[in-house]
């Protein structure tokens, strides 16, 4: 899956305070997190579990999470969209 050019999202769009959730990788756990600060194009985050992550590239963020690498790094509420929606089709497919 390719992301749309324009779910990709500049610093204005991440504003200190906004919750993010990180994917993780085969090294670093998933988590939900919160952005405490801003760089010239990065943000830092301080993660629910005390991990602190600087120095991240705004243009790793995404409005769409598609559930694997292409979406590392979304709000929290894209997480929650994506969430909802896997878990109505689950239900759909249980249900028949």
């Amino acid at each position: 899956m390719t992301l749309e050019k324009n779910s990709r999202m500049t610093i204005n769009d991440l504003p200190i305070g906004t919750e993010i959730y990180y994917r993780g990788d085969m090294a670093n756990n998933p988590g939900f997190g919160v952005i405490t600060g801003h760089g010239k194009n990065t943000v830092d985050i301080r993660l629910e579990d005390g991990r602190i992550q600087r120095r991240i590239y705004v243009i790793m963020f995404s409005t769409i999470d598609t559930g694997d690498g292409l979406s590392r790094f979304v709000t929290k509420k894209a997480y929650f969209e994506r969430r909802e929606k896997q878990l109505a089709k689950l239900m759909q497919r249980i249900e028949g």
